[in-house]
């Protein structure tokens, strides 16, 4: 995971306490640490849900939900959720405000364009290809920064199963492709992982991407931390892939072309 440095020299200094995951939760730590308040999420898996088990214990829980939500702004506008225990209710609803002005203006730009270049997603892990469903957030951001999701038509909201022949038939001409794997650095590291990928146009004229321009070592990604709260900025990054005309100084910030 990637830490603000705040967190991480706290973690240095051993002032942060270890209390597991919801699948290997150290209730008795948590008990020791008597919090007032443990933020956690929520799968209806109570294998891996944490929560009914800290409510048994009587603690006092709040579950953060933001990854249910099917537009980047929603999954941003839970900072106004958290803010409400540190009594900066005022502070999240400007912040929130101006992200959403920021988004909604580069989104603006994005559909005036003429032509909607055509972008799949995802990979092949071990037969299945995991894609986003044409009602997913990332669906929305596509469609947002002025691309064509070639899974637009489809009505899922979180991820889809698709078969290698599936991804093939429909996206081989695709002129866009988008990877999200920290281990895969290089289109190099595709091929390796699978030479069907060489069928894919978009990895012949080098338009493959990844929001994995902010990994630490140890394969934190900061897409997946600061990413959600700054929807405005991935939106700014993807426009720059498929229009960069409309955003001519933006810097990648999440996004990075794979070499």
């Amino acid at each position: 995971m990637l830490q603000p440095p705040a967190v991480n020299e706290k973690v240095q200094k051993n002032q942060l306490a270890e209390v597991g995951n919801a699948g290997s939760l150290k209730l008795e730590k948590i008990l020791e640490l008597a919090p007032d308040l443990v933020t956690t999420y929520g799968t209806g898996n109570p294998q891996t849900d944490a929560h009914p088990k800290l409510l048994e214990a009587g603690i006092k829980v709040a579950i953060v939900a933001e990854y249910m939500e099917s537009t980047p702004l929603g999954q941003a506008e839970w900072m106004k959720f958290l803010a409400l225990f540190f009594n900066r209710e005022a502070e999240a609803e400007q912040s929130f405000a101006e992200i959403r002005q920021r988004y909604q203006e580069i989104a603006a730009k994005a559909k005036t364009v003429n032509r909607r270049p055509t972008v799949f997603s995802g990979f092949d892990r071990k037969g299945t290809w995991y894609a986003p469903g044409g009602d997913s957030y990332v669906a929305k951001f596509l469609a947002d920064a002025g691309a064509n999701y070639l899974w637009a038509d489809d009505r899922s909201t979180g991820s889809l199963q698709l078969t290698f022949e599936q991804v093939y038939d429909r996206a081989a001409q695709a002129q866009y492709w988008i990877v999200n794997a920290h281990s895969v650095k290089t289109r190099a590291d595709l091929l390796a992982a699978d030479p069907r990928y060489q069928g894919f146009a978009a990895l012949g004229t080098n338009n493959v991407f990844s929001p994995t321009a902010k990994v630490n070592p140890q394969g934190g990604n900061d897409y997946w931390q600061s990413g959600i709260a700054n929807p405005d900025i991935i939106l700014a990054d993807l426009v720059k892939i498929f229009h960069p005309e409309l955003v001519p100084d933006h810097q990648f910030v999440y996004y990075r072309q794979l070499p």
